[in-house]
């Protein structure tokens, strides 16, 4: 590896590393505004209410896919643990409370399944 190539890999990962501190910090400071309400050099300036112009939230999107979030364990999953927990069961070396603890386990997976 020469030089050039050391100094071209260099500068693409302090550029990914500047852009992945730089994003969520932005976010932050979107969080953070207040309405009517700006920061110039770190002091806080009221605008009047004419100036005002509001400012996309940028964290929407992800507020919805929050909301919006489904836990759910795919088929294939939930039946390869089903199975596991059924061989457990058959092998009849679990103890009467640790019965009881994996069927209720069965029967969230169960319920969290995706249909």
């Amino acid at each position: 590896m020469n030089e050039s190539n050391r100094n071209t890999r260099t500068l693409i990962v302090s550029f990914v590393v500047a852009i992945m501190a730089l994003i969520p910090l932005r976010f932050v400071e979107v969080g953070q505004v207040l309405e009517n309400q700006a920061q110039v050099l770190g002091e806080s300036v009221v605008l009047p209410s004419s100036e005002v112009v509001a400012e996309p939230v940028l964290e929407a999107p992800y507020n919805e896919i929050e909301a919006n979030k489904v836990n759910c364990v795919a088929k294939s999953d939930s039946q390869l643990l089903l199975t596991e927990y059924k061989t457990q069961l058959e092998s009849g070396l679990v103890s009467a409370n640790a019965i009881d603890q994996v069927v209720e386990e069965m029967v969230n997976i169960e319920k969290n399944t995706c249909k």
